[in-house]
C-alpha cells in the first residue's frame, strides 16, 4: 500500500487532534511482491503505541466520531483493514456526513480486494463533498482493477480538474489510457506527470511501455534507462527494459537486463520467465527450462511460464511433458489462447489431428492468429473441413 505524504501522516496521528485523509495509488503497473510468510503468530509481539494512545482517546470521548476516525487510519497504515473498517463504521455511525470516513472505509475495502464496496464507499464520500479530489481519484483506481478504464478516465480527469497538479493522477490516467489501447493519450498523461514529478520514475517506467507497444523501442529504452538512473532499484524498469532488447534481437543485454531485475528481486517471476524466453532464443533450452521451473515455483499460478516451457519441451520433442504444461496452463486460464494454440501444434506433430482441430478451433475463437496454411494443412491432413 503506497500512502500519500506517510511521515506526514505518521506524526499526525501521534497527535491525533487533525484528520487526514488517505489515498492508495493502487493502480499502478503491477509489481512482483514476495508471498506474505505463514505459520504461528508471535505472541510476543510489542503493543503499538500509536494505537494504545488512539484507544485511549476514544475512552475519553465514546462519541467522537474522530477519535474513531483517527484510529480507523492508524489501523489502516498498519495495513489492519478489517479493525479500520470497524473504527470507520463507528465514525459514520455517529457522523453519517464523514465524507473522509468513507474515502478511508473504502481504501480499506479495495487493500482487501473488495472494489466494489469500496466503489460504494467513494460514491458516498463524493455526494457528501463533490470537491473530494481524493475519492475521485481513488474510485478512479478502484474502477481500473475492475477493468472499467473508461470510468477510471471520467474519475482522474475529475481528480486532475480540482488539483491539477496531482502527478498521481495524471500518471494512472495515462495507465488507463493505455490499457484502452489509447497509447499516444498516454504518452501525453505521462508527460504531464513528469513535467510535474521530474523525478517520477514510474512514470517514465510507464511512458517506456507505451513507447514499447508503438513499437518505438529506443524511445522505451531511453525511458527505462531514465526510471533506473532515478531508481536504482527498479526491478520492473530493468525487466521491461530487457524486454524492449529483446524485440530488437539483442539477447544477452536483454538477459544481462533480466539478471539484475532477478538480482533486486529474488521472487520476481516473469523476470525468470522473460529470461527463459531470451535463452531459449539461443537454443540454451537447458537454462530456459530451468528459469520456467523458477518462475512457477515462484508462482504457481503463472500460466505464461508453463506455456514458455511446453514450448522448450515441444522443441525438444518432449511432446507429452509439453501437452501437459500447455494442459496445465489451461486449467489456470480457460481462456488462454496461446496455450489452445501451442497444444493444437503438439498434436499435429504427435498426429493427434483431431485433438489439434479442436484446439486450433477454440485458440481461434479466443483471437489468436491462425497461419491460412496451418489451417489448410490440418484440414488436409484430418479430412476435417471447418
Amino acid at each position: 500500500m503506497e500512502i500519500r505524504n506517510k511521515e506526514k501522516f505518521e506524526r499526525t496521528l501521534l497527535r491525533l487532534g487533525i484528520a487526514m485523509c488517505l489515498v492508495l495509488a493502487g493502480c499502478e503497473s503491477t509489481q512482483v511482491k514476495p508471498p506474505m510468510p505463514t505459520g504461528q503468530i508471535d505472541a510476543k509481539i510489542k503493543p503499538d503505541p500509536v494505537i494504545a494512545e488512539a484507544s485511549r482517546v476514544i475512552e475519553l470521548n465514546l462519541g467522537d466520531s474522530e477519535a474513531y476516525y483517527n484510529r480507523g487510519n492508524v489501523y489502516l497504515l498498519r495495513q489492519l483493514f478489517d479493525q479500520a473498517i470497524l473504527d470507520y463504521d463507528k465514525a459514520i455511525e455517529i457522523n453519517p456526513g464523514h465524507a473522509k470516513a468513507y474515502n478511508n472505509r473504502g481504501l480499506a475495502y479495495q487493500a482487501k480486494g473488495d472494489n466494489i464496496r469500496a466503489i460504494l464507499d467513494f460514491n458516498k464520500a463524493v455526494v457528501i463533498n463533490p470537491s473530494f479530489g481524493n475519492a475521485y481519484y481513488n474510485r478512479a483506481n478502484a474502477y481500473y482493477n475492475e477493468q472499467h478504464y473508461d470510468y477510471a478516465v471520467t474519475d482522474y480527469s475529475r481528480a486532475i480538474a480540482i488539483n491539477p497538479s496531482d502527478a498521481e493522477a495524471y500518471n494512472n490516467r495515462g495507465l488507463a489510457y493505455e490499457a484502452k489501447g489509447q497509447y499516444e493519450g498516454a504518452i501525453l498523461d505521462y508527460n504531464k506527470a513528469i513535467e510535474i514529478r521530474p523525478q517520477y520514475a514510474k512514470s517514465y517506467r510507464n511512458r517506456g511501455v507505451a513507447y514499447a507497444a508503438m513499437g518505438q523501442y529506443e524511445r522505451a529504452i531511453l525511458d527505462y534507462s531514465k526510471a533506473i538512473e532515478i531508481n536504482p532499484q527498479f526491478a520492473e524498469a530493468y525487466n521491461n527494459r530487457g524486454l524492449a532488447y529483446y524485440a530488437q534481437g539483442r539477447y544477452d543485454q536483454a538477459i544481462s537486463d533480466y539478471n539484475k531485475a532477478i538480482e533486486i528481486n529474488p521472487v520476481y517471476a516473469k523476470a525468470y520467465s522473460n529470461r527463459g524466453v531470451a535463452y531459449k532464443t539461443k537454443d540454451q533450452y537447458s537454462r530456459a527450462i530451468s528459469d520456467y521451473n523458477k518462475a512457477i515455483e515462484v508462482e504457481p499460478d503463472y500460466d505464461g511460464a508453463y506455456i514458455n516451457r511446453g514450448a522448450a519441451y515441444k522443441d525438444q520433442g518432449k511432446y507429452d511433458l509439453a501437452i501437459e504444461d500447455f494442459t496445465k496452463a489451461l486449467e489456470i486460464n480457460t481462456n488462454n489462447a496461446k496455450a489452445y494454440y501451442n497444444r493444437a501444434l503438439t498434436y499435429y506433430y504427435t498426429r493427434d489431428y483431431s485433438k489439434a482441430w479442436n484446439d486450433i478451433s477454440k485458440a481461434q475463437s479466443l483471437g489468436q492468429y491462425v497461419h491460412p496454411g496451418f489451417l489448410q494443412e490440418l484440414r488436409n491432413v484430418s479430412g476435417i473441413q471447418g
